[in-house]
């Protein structure tokens, strides 16, 4: 379960991410070490690329990018936030110049709460950029009182050796926080003549503090290479996650923002027919029981045992709003690669037992096959540790080459795809090329004449309040007789041709109906699908005509 009281902040610079296998390397570190924070500098990243890279980790992470485009190779900066935690919260976000990056949370009924990522140039001679960042910090830091403030990243600021440290001064004369650093040698940037240096801070307000908090500086040498350690804090915001919310709370939970759906793409025949004999044995016609019963009342009683029987026979799947990502073989070779080894050098490193070493390496076998995890050295020896590490190094440099080359195709193939779409239709081309596709409106969280909202049902009442507003009743002037020409009856059209439309429905009318209807199409509020009712059993067609003929004669539609 998921601690949502304490927070792990911390920042490095990376020296580039734009190879995609250091990228997953330094997710693979953010979610072996729990971080709910993560500030990166230097990435050199663009934000477009960047999100192309995340897309495997929305699941449980949002981020931010940016980058300046005038200066990529010494610039750029992102936040990674876990989503339980962190990303849930957030309501707003700014860039600027590829060096600075805030975003900022809100605490329902509590506190807000600024976090702003800094990377400043290491160029002391420009003063014009560096300026820039510290009015950047200065107009993003929160002065009113209740609201918190965290400010991170490379500052190129080394208070022991640098006279000018603009950033720091700042932070300071804001009332900011920096935890110590235990041990008095520490540095977080060092080079190939040993010059060393504490550039990379974390500040907080002191209210954060108070709890509980301690900073690390950790070595990143074993998952990807930069000349920079990462600082990490610790802090417990109990005192602030505990305090009674100034509204009503409601927990949040997948199933408010998610729905059950027919997965028709697994039911087969087998299925079908076991839901026919379902309603078969189990279906009471609402008329029979209550000759007198309204079209409303037969409707939800029709609808209630056909879903029920749905429920139980058919197969079913959860959607939602969130983003999915299915991996290719070679990303699924990639992922299901790094898990094993990340658990074998657990196991290594913590001199567990040498059967689960190797129970792990077999498994790293069973996956890859073709690749000689096995040497000739024993396995709990430091040598066969090297050896193995090596192994899966030049492996998964091979599987990210890999990658690369099917990305190429995927694009080859797109670029064909596009070209004979213009040859056949245009339009289709054209509506591809500009990516004018419906994408999903994520109305998990919203922002409502300056509240923020994140109750399902407080969401739900504001979006039905935008939609009355916009689609209120106009009054329209009936004295403008340039109208009546169109509403004129039809001279063309027979008088009789309306004749028998009010006529009573009969039950092969309803059954060539509903065999006319399309497969795979989107079910209504009901949830079922024209399938369920090409399925359902003559009992059940015979209620729905006497509900068509009753809603006929009442001149009233069920409400649903």
């Amino acid at each position: 379960m998921t601690d949502t009281h304490t927070w792990r902040i911390t920042t490095i610079n990376v020296k580039g991410i734009n190879d995609t296998s250091k990228f997953d390397d330094l997710m693979e570190w953010v979610m072996d070490n729990d971080m709910d924070i993560t500030i990166v500098t230097e990435t050199k990243l663009n934000p477009i690329n960047a999100a192309f890279k995340f897309q495997k980790y929305q699941k449980n992470y949002i981020s931010f990018w940016d980058l300046d485009d005038g200066a990529p190779k010494g610039s750029g900066i992102g936040i990674i936030t876990k989503k339980d935690t962190i990303g849930k919260h957030i309501y707003a976000k700014h860039t600027h110049l590829g060096r600075f990056i805030n975003i900022r949370l809100k605490l329902k009924g509590k506190k807000d709460i600024s976090i702003s990522g800094v990377y400043a140039n290491a160029d002391a001679s420009d003063r014009n950029t560096k300026e820039k960042i510290v009015h950047l910090i200065k107009s993003h830091i929160y002065t009113s009182p209740g609201k918190l403030n965290i400010v991170a990243g490379d500052f190129n600021e080394d208070p022991n050796h640098h006279t000018k440290t603009d950033i720091i001064d700042l932070l300071d004369s804001s009332s900011l926080n920096q935890v110590a650093h235990s041990d008095p040698d520490a540095y977080t940037w060092s080079n190939h003549e040993n010059t060393r240096r504490i550039l990379d801070h974390i500040y907080m307000s002191e209210e954060l503090l108070i709890v509980r908090c301690y900073t690390n500086i950790m070595d990143t040498s074993q998952y990807f290479m930069t000349d920079h350690k990462a600082v990490t804090n610790t802090i417990n915001i109990s005192h602030i996650t505990n305090l009674p919310s100034n509204a009503r709370r409601k927990t949040r939970r997948k199933k408010n923002h998610s729905e059950d759906i027919l997965d028709n793409k697994h039911n087969i025949l087998t299925h079908w027919l076991l839901f026919r004999e379902t309603l078969e044995e189990n279906f009471r016609c609402p008329f029979t029981e209550d000759p007198e019963c309204n079209s409303n009342t037969a409707y939800g009683r029709i609808i209630d045992q056909v879903r029920s029987a749905a429920k139980v026979s058919l197969r079913w799947k959860e959607t939602g709003p969130g983003n999915s990502y299915k991996y290719s073989s070679t990303e699924t070779k990639i992922h299901k690669g790094r898990k094993f080894f990340r658990k074998y050098r657990h196991q290594f490193l913590n001199q567990e037992p040498i059967e689960k070493q190797i129970e792990t390496i077999k498994s790293l076998y069973q996956h890859l096959p073709e690749v000689p995890w096995f040497n000739h050295h024993k396995v709990h020896t430091q040598e066969f540790y090297m050896t193995l590490k090596e192994t899966w190094q030049k492996t998964k440099t091979m599987l990210y080459a890999q990658l690369a080359k099917d990305a190429q195709c995927r694009i080859t193939e797109a670029i064909r795809c596009r070209e004979d779409n213009f040859l056949e239709n245009k339009g289709k081309m054209l509506n591809s090329a500009l990516n004018k596709g419906r994408k999903p409106i994520d109305t998990s969280t919203l922002i409502y004449e300056g509240e923020f909202l994140d109750e399902p049902n407080k969401i739900k009442k504001a979006i039905n309040q935008s939609a009355e507003k916009w689609t209120r009743k106009r009054r329209l002037d009936t004295s403008d007789i340039s109208w009546n020409s169109h509403y004129t009856p039809l001279s063309h059209v027979d008088a009789e041709t309306f004749k028998n439309i009010t006529d009573p429905f009969t039950k092969e009318e309803v059954i060539t109906i509903i065999k006319e209807t399309p497969n795979n199409k989107a079910a209504g509020p009901s949830k079922i699908t024209y399938e369920c009712w090409k399925y359902t059993p003559t009992k059940v067609v015979e209620a729905i005509v006497k509900l068509f003929n009753k809603i006929l004669l009442e001149e009233h539609t069920p409400n649903e």
